[in-house]
């Protein structure tokens, strides 16, 4: 593994949440894909609050393999101590609607009283000037409106930095290969519009979709499969089959790559430190274990 790659895309590229930050990503991940003979094509959706991007290299529409992975920077944990559960969506919409919850219940203890305090003549604050009153005012809102849209952990090597690096280095070593697609999603933090936007921009092509999903850190690979795979692939790590995954179930035929801290079940399948600052570390052996896998698929 080239271990500036890690610099690249974990330190300086580490934020990947706004328009420009997408977009320095994306302009760099075409300079890293220069050399794979690939031709690549963006493919974009809007909300009302935001712009998601994809980065295809290949055609998504032909190809029988498209590697995959979401790019875009995951949120924060604040409170919460549980780790990221690649196959337990539920579980991971609970926790983030309790740091919701927990952040905004911080912000109004705080910030109803500073109010109130501004216009009842019984405080101090109230003698404050006007023009002091609007900034404070104007700084609460903009507080209330920061914690809405959420806060971002730019410390992201393993979740899901780590994918990023080996998709690079994978298709560098393989060069092109027509039946073989490579697809850099957004939208992992905002209801896997990324990945719906795959599935529509695939149209009637049945390709098999791999998903990579926080594989830099942690003891067992893990491998979500659909029932037809089972067997094919179980010679590979831990293989889980499920008819259904969390984001992956817009796709006819998929399978997930992840690795492990611990796992017994289809739910404890369990990633340690995702979201926190924690989040600073890559194995470059287990990653080129997950190369060795996506081997038996585009081989």
């Amino acid at each position: 593994m080239d271990t500036t790659l890690e610099s690249v895309f974990c330190l300086f590229l580490g934020r990947r949440r706004t328009k420009r930050q997408k977009t320095n990503f994306l302009k760099k991940c075409v300079e890293q894909f220069n050399a794979t003979g690939y031709s690549f094509e963006f493919s974009k959706v809007k909300t009302a609050v935001s712009e998601n991007i994809n980065l295809y290299f290949g055609n998504v529409n032909k190809a029988k393999i498209i590697v995959c992975a979401y790019y875009d920077t995951p949120d924060k944990k604040i409170f919460s101590k549980d780790g990221y559960y690649p196959f337990d969506g539920e579980r991971n919409n609970r926790n983030k609607v309790k740091e919701k919850i927990g952040i905004n219940l911080i912000f109004y203890i705080i910030a109803l009283p500073l109010l109130f305090a501004l216009f009842i003549d019984e405080f101090i604050l109230y003698n404050y000037p006007l023009p002091i009153k609007i900034l404070i005012v104007f700084f609460v809102i903009l507080v209330g409106i920061k914690i809405n849209f959420g806060f971002y952990n730019t410390l992201n090597f393993n979740c899901n930095t780590s994918s990023i690096i080996t998709m690079i280095q994978y298709a560098n070593k393989n060069k092109f290969k027509k039946d073989v697609a490579y697809a850099f999603i957004d939208g992992g933090t905002t209801d896997y519009l990324g990945a719906k936007l795959l599935a529509k921009d695939m149209g009637n092509n049945d390709a098999l979709v791999i998903f990579l999903d926080c594989i830099g850190c942690g003891k067992d690979i893990v491998i979500g499969v659909s029932k037809c795979y089972e067997d094919t692939y179980k010679n590979l790590g831990k293989v889980i089959v499920q008819s259904k995954f969390t984001n992956h179930y817009f796709f006819k035929k998929y399978v997930v790559i992840t690795v492990s801290n611990k796992q017994t079940d289809i739910k404890s399948t369990v990633v340690i430190n995702a979201g926190t600052k924690k989040d600073i570390i890559l194995d470059y052996d287990m990653m080129s274990k997950v190369e060795n896998c996506l081997d038996v698929f585009t081989i």
